[in-house]
């Protein structure tokens, strides 16, 4: 209710038509996003919003739920689908098969779907970054963000590899995702640099990504 409260005054203030949530826990409360949905609703707030949110949190049903009350973009940290990789990095994965049937089910729907993905984590290779880099494809969701695994100060992975004397600077203005900062066991700076690269080239410069964007460019277009 009192988020609620907020958008009405937001829009009162300012007029905004849109927002976005920040929250990578959004719908881990149980019957949060009904109850959020309801309000909306019941109100007749006439809103576009956005969320942040891991799959395993959704499913069809409160999707359905969402869309109907305004969703129509959701943020979706994929980073790396190999099993090994992500233990190592102590990262759950989302279940492959709720995965892929949740984001062609929020293609179906309307809702855009950006996937945010991560190439070098520890254990990786140039071959688990090419294949987290096919595994987008796969997905093909309309925007795909690739970056350069960044251990932030204060965070456990930061003090590991401080403590092995593995971090290459402290200027922190260039922990940006976009170049690397600490010694990697298997990969270079130049080999990384190059599958960032390589990664967005595939990605964008494809035709299923270019048909796919025409289309959600006609379908906006015609409503």
């Amino acid at each position: 209710k009192n988020v609620v409260d907020d958008i009405l005054l937001l829009q009162k203030k300012y007029g905004i038509k849109g927002v976005q949530f920040r929250d990578p826990t959004f719908g881990l409360m149980r019957g949060y996003i009904e109850e959020f949905c309801n309000e909306l609703k019941t109100r007749n707030v006439k809103i576009i919003w956005g969320m942040e949110t891991r799959l395993d949190l959704l499913n069809e049903t409160n999707l359905k739920t969402m869309f109907d009350a305004g969703l129509r973009n959701l943020n979706v940290g994929i980073e790396t689908n190999n099993e090994e990789i992500a233990k190592l990095n102590k990262r759950g994965l989302v279940e492959e098969n709720h995965q892929e049937k949740l984001i062609k089910f929020c293609n179906k729907l309307g809702i855009k779907v950006s996937a945010f993905y991560i190439l070098g984590y520890e254990g990786d290779t140039i071959e688990t970054a090419r294949s987290t880099v096919k595994y987008a494809i796969k997905l093909n969701t309309l925007l795909a963000r690739f970056s350069i695994s960044t251990p932030y100060p204060g965070t456990g992975f930061y003090e590991q590899l401080k403590k092995e004397n593995r971090i290459l600077t402290e200027d922190f203005e260039k922990y940006t995702q976009f170049g690397l900062v600490f010694k990697h066991k298997n990969l270079t700076e130049d080999q990384i640099n190059r599958l960032l690269n390589e990664a967005f080239r595939k990605y964008y410069f494809r035709p299923g990504y270019f048909f796919k964007f025409l289309k959600w460019k006609i379908r906006e277009s015609l409503l």
